[in-house]
């Protein structure tokens, strides 16, 4: 066990070649429990017998992670945060006005959720766990930049300013999120045109309903229905 120039410490795991011979394969805590996850379909059976297969201690897993739950927790919030830091690499996105922004936001994630999409067809929480524990950091991430994109459409005008329907506004757009990822995991069509053809009228709908007084009952409709879809 050492650490990485990351700072993160390395497990080597043994694993054989055609020749039957071993060769050492350098992972972090992180790559060789989703690794682990997705060769299995479910995680270790304890942290016990997880790190003696990887030749690390309790200690040196406990370090880093309190649990298997936030290694994965830790994964979902690293997808929004890593969307948004994609984004802010982009000169253009400075220009975007808001529904451009929301639109690119969920463009660039659909696009590097391609990276993972086996964690994502396997262990991403359904809508049925809306408050799932897992997904505590993901939601926090993604509100805040809810918050920010509406607070800049309101500067816009594009969607009505009432204080009562602020907060709501902003919520909202965290079922959209979710609805759309679920939606991405079950699709199967080429390129997932399908995926990106519902951000659109996804977003255009947003938008439309966010200018309307009947916003609100628009967004409770849409919250009682997500989990019963399913």
């Amino acid at each position: 066990m050492r650490r990485g120039e990351s700072g993160r410490r390395i497990v080597t795991v043994a694993t054989k070649s055609s020749s039957k011979k071993k060769k050492a394969s350098k992972l972090s805590i992180t790559d060789a429990y989703w690794e682990y996850l997705l060769e299995h379909g479910s995680p270790p059976a304890s942290v016990f017998k997880f790190c003696k297969e990887h030749g690390i201690t309790e200690r040196e897993f406990y370090s880093e992670h309190g649990s298997f739950e936030s290694i994965e927790a830790d994964f979902w919030q690293q997808t929004v945060e890593e969307t948004l830091e994609t984004m802010k690499a982009d000169k253009d996105a400075e220009l975007y006005d808001s529904r451009q922004l929301l639109l690119a936001f969920y463009y660039t994630y659909f696009e590097q959720a391609l990276d993972h999409r086996s964690r994502f067809l396997l262990r991403f929480p359904s809508l049925k766990a809306m408050g799932s524990s897992q997904l505590k950091g993901f939601r926090h991430a993604f509100k805040e930049f809810a918050a920010s994109l509406m607070e800049k459409a309101r500067d816009e005008e594009v969607v009505t300013d009432i204080k009562r329907l602020n907060d709501l506004q902003e919520r909202g757009l965290y079922p959209q999120f979710r609805f759309l990822i679920d939606f991405y995991v079950k699709d199967s069509s080429r390129g997932f045109e399908d995926t990106d053809a519902l951000i659109e009228k996804s977003v255009r709908f947003f938008f439309d309903t966010a200018r309307l007084p009947a916003f609100e009952s628009t967004v409770d409709l849409f919250r009682f229905l997500l989990p019963r879809l399913r």
